[in-house]
């Protein structure tokens, strides 16, 4: 019997073993290599030079990362299949390292690969692409024309959390995101913020534009987690259907690079570098990190996702996440209209196919809007933060039936209880405004010095304590705070200017009239004379210049059959 220690020997210091050895590990790397060659179809970057390859499987294609242990676990059976023949890890890792190298030295090909949706254009009209994640790597591509199930296009890269999709349902009942929307509840007469949420699901599936931080709140058991978990389902299904804020910035922007939506749940208060994070994954703005403590090599994050929270009072209190938002309040379920979750989720589960057979219904409708040259293009008077979303929102309620300017209006409410929400989190806000009323028409105008000083008699007066984190404790902190509501404190009929007189920094705080804050009009169309004729059940009964399209389009989700002003075709 051989003494392990004598082989153990042999084996690290005997110079015929340790040769026998190396040239063993050599012709399996390179039977590793010619294996994965062999039945990979491509192997690619993506836009941040990470090396992917496209394998064929059964009758599709699946994409893997080729550094991963999805890749490696996949030529370690192609290997034992061809072969009959057993390779460690360390193998496998050369092997992988070789791949990498011929990818980005070799092939050179870049391809841009998305998570759950993506868009392109061809043949000069825009496409959009949904992922199915399922085991069949599906997708849905939508046109201005129709939505059809592919497959084997190069479009996507998936995470081990995500869950396969339902297949959706063109043939739906006429009011199905009606009954999706008894599932959720929102006040009975609030029917402004039930046609912002419908809009906002339907925009989650469109890509590479910005969505607004959904933020739900209402009194404890109003069911706002369970309207979370459904929206992110219907869209987005992974195991982990709401999250809790991690105390890692980086753990944070893995959750967020991992999925299309991330909603928080039960949120208190959010800290600045959250809000600040949360503000970067709406607009798009990219992170880094340090790949490796032994290197210099970056880790590049850059995504535009779908982020959201809830609790019984908003957890925000940053004007520039407040900016971004979604508000909408929640109400207590009746006893008498409460169902047991397992109920509510049966409900669900049965709609959800069909609901998604209509939102992609939607769509190819707001493409046909897009793709059409000749359909009169819709302008913003003023841009509210997020543009994009009020765009297509509004196209979007026209393709669901509703007339012209019906979502701008609402939206437009959403966006002054936005500033009401940041007027009401900062402390200086009501000290500015009590200010000002004390003064008539006259303005504002000295250092920061001296308006800290009145700004603390006013906050006496209205018991706000200046002791506080939050109140400004030096003249440059209350320049940084005065910048960050400057825009909010404008709806409010306040407006603040900054100059300099040679010495020092003057600010001058002046009343001004208010100006609505956005609205659509057609480009090509005359003005109406009175825009009240676009009101419906009290949502746009706003003065303004707006001018509507008359269409003829029927549609089933539209609730207001009898108006054909500004229908989308």
């Amino acid at each position: 019997m051989i003494d392990p220690i004598d082989e153990q020997w042999d084996k690290e210091f005997n110079p015929e073993r340790r040769n026998e050895d190396k040239k063993d590990r050599i012709t399996n790397i390179k039977i590793a290599l010619e294996i994965a060659e062999k039945y990979t179809q491509k192997l690619f970057m993506d836009e941040y030079k990470t090396p992917y390859a496209a394998i064929p499987i059964d009758d599709h294609l699946e994409i893997f990362a080729i550094n991963s242990k999805n890749f490696r676990d996949w030529c370690r059976m192609k290997i034992y299949e061809n072969q009959a023949k057993i390779v460690n890890t360390e193998t496998l890792k050369e092997m992988s390292s070789l791949l990498s190298a011929q990818a980005q030295f070799k092939n050179k090909e870049q391809i841009n690969l998305h998570l759950r949706t993506s868009s392109r254009i061809n043949n000069g009209e825009l496409e959009w692409y949904y992922d199915l994640t399922n085991k069949h790597w599906q997708f849905i591509k939508i046109t201005s024309r129709y939505w059809d199930i592919i497959k084997n296009e190069i479009i996507f890269k998936r995470y081990n959390n995500q869950q396969p999709q339902v297949y959706p349902i063109k043939d739906y009942e006429q009011d199905i995101f009606d009954k999706f929307m008894k599932l959720v509840n929102i006040k009975a007469d609030d029917e402004e913020s039930k046609l912002l949420l419908k809009i906002y699901i339907v925009c989650l599936l469109i890509p590479d534009i910005q969505k607004p931080v959904l933020m739900l709140h209402g009194s404890q058991g109003s069911a706002k987690s369970s309207l979370q978990e459904m929206i992110k389902i219907l869209v987005d299904p992974c195991v982990v259907k709401t999250f809790s804020f991690p105390r890692d910035i980086n753990e944070l922007i893995q959750q967020l690079n991992h999925n299309q939506i991330v909603y928080y749940d039960n949120i208190s208060i959010i800290k600045d570098y959250i809000s600040d994070q949360l503000c970067r994954a709406v607009s798009g703005s990219g992170s880094s990190k340090r790949q490796l403590y032994t290197d210099d090599n970056d880790v590049i994050y850059s995504f535009k996702r779908c982020v959201g929270f809830n609790g019984i009072n908003l957890g925000a209190t940053k004007p520039d996440l407040l900016d971004r938002g979604l508000i909408i309040e929640l109400e207590r379920i009746d006893e008498s209209k409460q169902l047991k979750p397992e109920d509510l989720w049966k409900k669900f589960e049965e709609i959800r196919p069909q609901l998604l057979g209509y939102i992609l219904d939607i769509l190819v409708k707001v493409l046909e809007w897009k793709n059409n040259v000749n359909r009169p293009e819709l302008v913003l008077d003023r841009l509210p933060r997020m543009a994009e979303f009020a765009e297509y929102g509004e196209i979007i309620s026209r393709c669901m039936g509703n007339p012209g300017n019906l979502f701008i209006h609402a939206y437009r409410k959403n966006i002054q209880l936005q500033s009401r929400e940041v007027i009401d989190a900062s402390p200086i806000a009501p000290a500015i405004i009590e200010l000002m009323n004390r003064r008539n028409d006259d303005d504002w105008i000295g250092n920061a010095t001296i308006l800290l000083s009145e700004l603390e008699y006013n906050a006496e007066t209205l018991k706000i304590d200046t002791k506080g984190k939050y109140w400004p404790k030096s003249p440059n902190s209350l320049s940084r705070r005065l910048k960050e509501i400057k825009v909010n404190l404008k709806q409010y009929g306040i407006e603040i200017e900054y100059s300099h007189d040679g010495k020092q920094r003057i600010i001058t705080i002046r009343k001004v009239t208010l100006i609505p804050l956005v609205a659509l009009k057609d480009t090509d169309q005359t003005r109406l004379d009175d825009p009240s004729t676009n009101d419906t059940n009290g949502m746009a009964n706003e003065t303004d210049n707006i001018s509507l399209m008359t269409m003829n389009h029927n549609h089933p989700q539209n609730n207001n059959p009898n108006d054909t002003n500004d229908i989308l075709h």
